[in-house]
């Protein structure tokens, strides 16, 4: 048995331990503690330079919005998401777990032709995807970048794509030339595309005629009219007033061709006609309705004032 001083050594000895281990506990229970250098801190996604995957792993963000994000970059700052196609809710989710990174410059010399860029190469522009691609590809030719508003595409879009693309010289063509006989025909009233109204118009052919003109399209030729009812001698006459060739005005100014419905047909100051189907492959572009002049519609600035029905002058 232990002596008394001995004993009183051993209780000093483990009193004296215990605020050794009181302090250490408490300062391993502080709640304030810095967290430890060799834990991993997550890191942020780069709106401006994730990949598709790298998006995907956001709560939220499945393979169609990562591909919306992708395709609306460059981003100022994450609330241009909205422009993109997200929600008010998945932006304010998304927000502590992005940042916006410095979008990729492009070069002067890097910057996409609208005039003679690849699907492909279109596709590469944000908020380009395949169906913008081939309204570009069928809108050209272009003289300046705001001309894509004619393609379909809206302001904001094209205010994006300003400085990323350019507009070069498009595919050099040699201008139609006036063909007198071809300018007689396109006057004349086309039996392939005129209406009951313009048929009537016509000596011998009543609105019932005019609808089986109509019903028996395509003509080939005046003398089939006979296979809708037509006399000989109706036909005899009508021969000089009518035509079957499809012809359109090509505006030289603008580029742009009219087909017969449109209020510019023949009417522009610097114009010619020509069969529809070399304007389409010459690569001149075919109006829209606001451009044909219609009701409703707004006549563009490149025919504005380039004859309104002043005729060839």
């Amino acid at each position: 048995m232990q002596s008394f001083p001995a004993c009183a050594r051993a209780f000093r000895f483990v009193v004296a331990l215990l605020p050794i281990f009181g302090l250490v506990h408490v300062a391993s229970a502080r709640p304030d503690d810095p967290p430890r250098k060799d834990e991993p801190k997550p890191s942020k996604i780069d709106l401006n330079g994730a990949t598709t995957e790298q998006l995907m792993e956001l709560p939220g963000v499945g393979e169609a919005i990562a591909k919306k994000i992708v395709e609306g970059r460059p981003y100022k700052n994450v609330a241009d998401l909205a422009g993109a196609g997200l929600n008010g809710a998945l932006i304010e989710t998304l927000t502590p777990l992005v940042f916006v990174g410095k979008a990729p410059e492009r070069a002067n010399d890097a910057k996409v032709d609208l005039n003679t860029a690849t699907d492909e190469q279109l596709m590469e522009l944000p908020g380009v995807g395949e169906a913008y691609a081939k309204k570009i590809i069928a809108g050209r030719p272009y003289r300046k970048v705001a001309d894509l508003a004619g393609a379909g595409l809206g302001d904001a879009l094209i205010e994006k794509l300003t400085p990323l693309v350019t507009v070069g010289a498009s595919a050099t063509r040699s201008a139609p030339k006036y063909d007198a006989k071809l300018a007689t025909e396109a006057i004349k009233t086309n039996l392939n595309t005129g209406t009951v109204e313009q048929l009537t118009e016509l000596p011998g052919v009543g609105e019932a005629f005019a609808k089986k003109i109509i019903e028996g399209r395509p003509w080939e030729s005046a003398l089939d009219l006979t296979k809708a009812g037509l006399s000989a001698g109706v036909v005899a006459k009508l021969k000089p007033l009518v035509t079957t060739l499809d012809t359109v005005w090509v505006n030289l100014d603008s580029e742009i061709f009219h087909r017969p419905d449109s209020r510019w047909y023949g009417k522009t100051k610097e114009g010619v006609y020509v069969l529809a189907a070399d304007a389409e492959k010459a690569g001149y572009r075919a109006a829209g309705e606001s451009e044909r002049g219609e009701a409703g519609g707004d006549v563009p600035a490149m025919d504005d004032g380039k004859g309104k029905d002043a005729g060839m002058k």
